[in-house]
């Protein structure tokens, strides 16, 4: 079952950042992460923080979060003209997968994300400053 959702989270993924655009280099690096879950304002305090290395394997972006003590893998794609990068992740010990964007800004990274089966029907917000 784990298989299944890993392959279908990495599908949607590459769905998601493929417009037929052309893909550059991913924003490769070490990022420092806080984030905000579904529904919590980013006025308020960030719900968790953490870090995340993104590094380019072949036309993908290999994403690595590591947030407390959990970790969470993904793959997407990077779209120079748009500066959006798509992404689908996984936490591959506990079976589930979302999606996330970001827009680069530069030295920071602003994004949402989802997560599968969530009926809250909010996205939640994540912000990546380049180390």
């Amino acid at each position: 079952m784990k298989n299944i959702l890993l392959t279908t989270a990495i599908a949607i993924g590459v769905v998601l950042g493929f417009n037929g655009s052309a893909k550059a280099a991913c924003p490769e690096g070490s990022y420092a992460v806080k984030g905000w879950n579904p529904g919590v304002s980013t006025s308020g305090k960030e719900s968790y923080t953490g870090s995340l290395t993104i590094k380019p394997v072949g036309n993908l972006c290999q994403l690595d979060w590591r947030i407390g003590s959990q970790v969470f893998g993904g793959l997407g794609t990077y779209d120079a003209s748009s500066k959006m990068l798509h992404a689908s992740y996984a936490d591959l010990t506990a079976g589930w997968f979302g999606i996330v964007f970001y827009k680069d800004a530069g030295t920071t990274m602003n994004g949402q994300w989802a997560v599968y089966n969530d009926k809250s029907g909010k996205l939640g917000t994540e912000i990546l400053t380049k180390q």
